[in-house]
């Protein structure tokens, strides 16, 4: 039987046997994107979630009426709109890597 320590690629290696099979490293970039835009969305869905909201800009807003205090709503506000910046250009690296896929 063989185990996973008689198996081993380095970075290097591996990025060798991908340049070697053009299918599998795009099969590779997309699973990659996925796993960004998944991790992505669960930061920006619990920080929504965490208060209430449905867009970061309903928090900056209950920041600035006092509703919220700004610490540390406005990093959360921050992280928020990082995150849905990165579900937006992910998404659409996912999209065009998808379609150069399929063509």
């Amino acid at each position: 039987m063989v185990g996973p320590e008689s198996f081993s690629l380095d970075m290097t290696e591996l990025a060798e046997v991908l340049d070697r099979y053009p299918e599998l490293k795009a099969q590779t970039e997309i699973v990659s994107l996925l796993n960004l835009l998944a991790v992505s969305k669960q930061g920006l869905r619990q920080i929504l979630e965490q208060y209430g909201v449905t867009v970061p800009e309903e928090i900056k807003e209950r920041i600035s009426r006092g509703v919220l205090p700004g610490h540390p709503a406005y990093e959360d506000y921050l992280d928020a709109v990082a995150h849905s910046l990165e579900v937006k250009a992910v998404g659409e690296a996912l999209r065009q890597k998808i379609h150069e896929f399929l063509s």
